[in-house]
């Protein structure tokens, strides 16, 4: 326990040096697509980015435009100028309302799950303290699925192919419904 409060203590100490000007903070507002649904998408983002490199962690809320859905998504960042690559964990928080026929979600809500995302965020133009910029990217998690339905079977050889098959198929379905398309603004802060 010692120890652990000693490296955080230290951790802290070591941010607290870095120089302010470094430290960029982002809020953002997207739209996010994918195969069966979109999302209106609020999140913020911290980042240090002293040059072309930095690092830095994002909170996403993705909300369901067609099923009510709500989402929650921690990550890590890696930056390289305007690009960067996050990588973390997503969870639902609130189920799908309306017709939830034919839907399915890997975990129960609120289990954890893996998320990540390729972006872009490219400053436009400088707006009051900060920059006003675009932001594309493609991200990755798991949202509520309406998976393809197996026939009735008319036959034993039927049964045994959908038993064999189908469980591929829900894993195909899951899989090209978590790649999601995101566009939209953001303005970017200097602390």
């Amino acid at each position: 326990m010692k120890r652990m409060f000693l490296a955080v203590l230290l951790s802290a100490g070591t941010l607290a040096s870095l120089p302010a000007a470094d430290f960029h903070i982002t809020p953002r507002v997207d739209i996010m697509a994918g195969i069966q649904g979109a999302f209106l998408t609020p999140s913020i983002a911290l980042t240090w980015q002293p040059g072309l490199v930095g690092a830095g962690a994002e909170v996403k809320v993705p909300i369901g435009l067609s099923l009510g859905d709500r989402y929650v998504e921690a990550m890590a960042l890696l930056k390289l100028g305007w690009f960067d690559l996050g990588a973390g964990v997503s969870a639902m928080l609130v189920p799908p309302t309306g017709d939830t026929t034919d839907l399915t979600y890997p975990v129960s809500p609120g289990g954890l799950l893996f998320a990540a995302r390729v972006g872009l965020t490219a400053p436009l133009l400088s707006l009051g303290p900060g920059k006003l910029g675009l932001d594309v990217s493609l991200d990755a998690f798991a949202t509520e699925t309406r998976l393809t339905q197996a026939p009735a079977p008319s036959s034993l050889g039927d049964l045994i192919g959908q038993i064999i098959v189908y469980p591929f198929v829900w894993l195909f379905d899951m899989a090209l419904n978590s790649v999601k398309l995101s566009a939209g603004v953001s303005y970017t802060i200097g602390l």
